[in-house]
Formats: C-alpha cells, structure tokens, sequence
C-alpha cells in the first residue's frame, strides 16, 4: 500500500500555475516517448529499452522542459507500461496469418493465382 497526501489546489491558488505547467511538460514528455517507442516498435520491429529511450529523448524539448530526476521517473514508468511487448517481440509476428476475400472470382481461378504467387 502506497500512503499519499491528496492537496486541492484552485485556479486562484499561485501554486496551480506551478503545479499545471508540469503537469502538462510530464505529459508532453511521456507522449512523446510513448509515440518513439511505438514508432521504433512498428517500423523496425524493436522494442526500445530505457537506456535507448533516454538517449534519444535527451535532445527532445519535452525532456529539457522537466528536471531530470522527474524524466528519469517518467521513462521508467513507461518501460513498465510494455513488459509483454518486450517479451513476445520475438515471436510476436509468427503466428499471424492474412485472409481476405476475392470477390466474385471462381476458386480455381484464385488458386491459379495463388499457385502463381509462390514462385515470384
């Protein structure tokens, strides 16, 4: 069980202005991360670690918007969120298949087509 302070803030409060503006560079930061993670996850079929994710975040404006010790904690934290891409990469695309449907076509005129196909 984590313990936790809730503190409501108001718009008038002078800490809100504080408190919303990292709020929305964490976010920021987190964001674009996640979109380089599953960028580099879809067209390279690679799950980036933390230290790469870190590396490449470095010269990112969302990453030099927030101390360092916070960017630490939001990188880890989205590590956390792909343990099972991690794992299944691998193997993630060998089980998968396509189908589709041929229209109005006579079957041996799609299994010429696919016979055909086996050869290119």
């Amino acid at each position: 069980m984590k313990l936790a302070e809730q503190h409501i803030i108001s718009k008038r409060d002078p800490r809100y202005s504080i408190s919303n503006e990292a709020a929305f560079t964490s976010k920021n930061l987190y964001n674009a991360a996640l979109y380089l993670v599953r960028q580099s996850y879809i067209h390279e079929w690679r799950y980036l670690n933390y230290n790469e994710v870190q590396r490449r975040m470095q010269s990112h404006e969302a990453s030099r918007a927030v101390p360092a010790k916070a960017t630490q904690h939001i990188l880890r934290f989205l590590q956390q969120e792909f343990p099972v891409l991690e794992r299944k990469l691998p193997t993630l695309w060998t089980m998968n298949y396509f189908v589709s449907t041929v229209g109005g076509a006579l079957p041996s005129v799609t299994k010429h087509y696919i016979e055909k196909q086996k050869h290119v």
